[in-house]
């Protein structure tokens, strides 16, 4: 039990302070930090899930885990806020959470395709984009294909990856990837001219890399 002055105390404290407590392990200020915070996460959690298992996990298990990321490394994420960058407790922990939602999201998807893990499963997703190339190039698009899936799944942060597969494989359309992921449409408009982008400087590479005799 925490006794009620503590927690009042802990309650009254800026946020970082709160949270620097709360990394040290003070009991009130652990309790007033989740009264601070939880309820963004569990509504961040229950937007991207709709409130439904995921991959068989359900929304309170997957709010737990979303918890432990963001306290893991003694508690790393969470020690990044500032609030001299202008963004609230809330916002910041609003946009780290549904950096971690992603991130889940793609790890349990990846699971349930292959559950060997890994992130090779996406450059299957790649192949499968695009599964029936003319037989005189069937080869050469496949390794053109995978190249450039490969070097996407070096390159992109985990969220981009997300929204890579949600676009060219599943083929949903901005505005419902933004409802599954918690994210706004600019977010996911914005990574689908990243990831264009991203693409097109690839193809030009690899072209200039065979003009130039490589």
């Amino acid at each position: 039990m925490v006794p009620a002055a503590a927690l009042a105390e802990a309650r009254a404290l800026d946020d970082v302070t709160l949270i620097e407590r709360a990394l040290g392990r003070d009991r009130a200020a652990a309790l007033a930090l989740t009264e601070r915070i939880g309820p963004f996460i569990r509504a961040r959690v229950l937007r991207a899930t709709r409130g439904r298992p995921l991959a068989g996990t359900g929304p309170d298990d997957v709010m737990q885990e979303v918890w432990c990321r963001l306290l893991a490394d003694d508690g790393r994420r969470l020690r990044l806020y500032d609030p001299a960058r202008g963004k609230s407790l809330a916002g910041f922990v609003n946009m780290v959470a549904g950096q971690l939602m992603a991130n889940l999201i793609e790890e349990y998807g990846a699971r349930k395709r292959r559950p060997e893990g890994g992130f090779t499963a996406i450059e299957n997703a790649a192949q499968a984009a695009n599964p029936a190339p003319r037989p005189d190039r069937v080869a050469a698009e496949r390794n053109e294909l995978d190249a450039l899936w490969r070097h996407l799944d070096a390159t992109l942060a985990p969220a981009g990856r997300l929204v890579l597969k949600m676009l060219y494989v599943d083929r949903l359309a901005p505005d419902e990837i933004a409802r599954r992921l918690g994210m706004s449409p600019n977010t996911v408009y914005s990574w689908r001219f990243k990831i264009k982008k991203a693409a097109q400087a690839f193809r030009a590479a690899q072209t200039d890399g065979v003009a130039g005799g490589w």
